[in-house]
């Protein structure tokens, strides 16, 4: 949840204009969207100092007609090139391009304090056998966050499943060839549905990975 000052801004979104919670003024555009101070610019949820609520981008361009649905779509792709920035935001709906299937719908949970973010309900195994790595429990999700970020707990049992190592130059863990070669995926359950996490998803992809990165997480 954004907390900032409140003020009256104003951002682009594509050839219109909404108001933006926050100060000093974000630009907004469908690839990039951040605030000069805060960070991510807030889209679905806000409240001032205060604790009071504000209405967010999305509420705002609702309001005003300027989308069809107080929805924002959000897609990542994996890349093999840093140049290559293929993410993208769908205001106001979602981009039928940008998956195969159906989308599954879970509710925010109502566990505090994932309950006041985008948060929800999962429980994540490793591995053909099941094996409990965190046991049902709430979390957020979040764009804004780069890695994968699990419980301490969580973490500490899946060193233990797979034999990974913390690694003094990148903070991240990291495998041996012949761990990384008996790796299996893991599986977060969320709602009636379960996300694989293959093992080269596990892995920094070894297309954009630096010389001194090790076969790391």
């Amino acid at each position: 949840r954004s907390r900032s000052v409140s003020a009256a801004l104003t951002g682009s979104l594509g050839a219109s204009s909404a108001p933006v919670p926050g100060s000093p003024p974000a630009s907004l555009k469908a690839d990039t969207i951040r605030h000069p101070s805060i960070g991510p610019v807030d889209l679905t949820e806000g409240t001032t100092e205060s604790g009071d609520p504000v209405p967010t981008v999305i509420d705002n361009a609702f309001a005003q007609g300027l989308i069809s649905s107080a929805l924002v779509g959000v897609s990542f792709e994996p890349t093999t090139e840093i140049s290559v920035t293929n993410g993208e935001l769908t205001f106001g709906g979602i981009d039928d391009s940008k998956y195969t299937g159906d989308i599954a719908y879970v509710p925010v949970t109502s566990t505090s304090p994932a309950t006041f973010y985008v948060g929800i309900d999962q429980s994540i195994t490793y591995g053909a056998a099941g094996t409990t790595v965190l046991a049902a429990t709430a979390g957020i999700t979040d764009t804004g966050t780069t890695l994968l970020l699990i419980a301490s707990d969580a973490l500490a049992t899946y060193q233990n499943l797979t034999g990974a190592v913390a690694d003094g130059n990148t903070g991240l863990l990291k495998l041996t060839q012949a761990q990384f070669d008996s790796l299996e995926s893991l599986f977060f359950h969320i709602g009636d549905t379960t996300y694989e996490f293959t093992p080269n998803a596990q892995i920094w992809p070894r297309a954009v990975r630096p010389p001194y990165f090790p076969c790391s997480f």
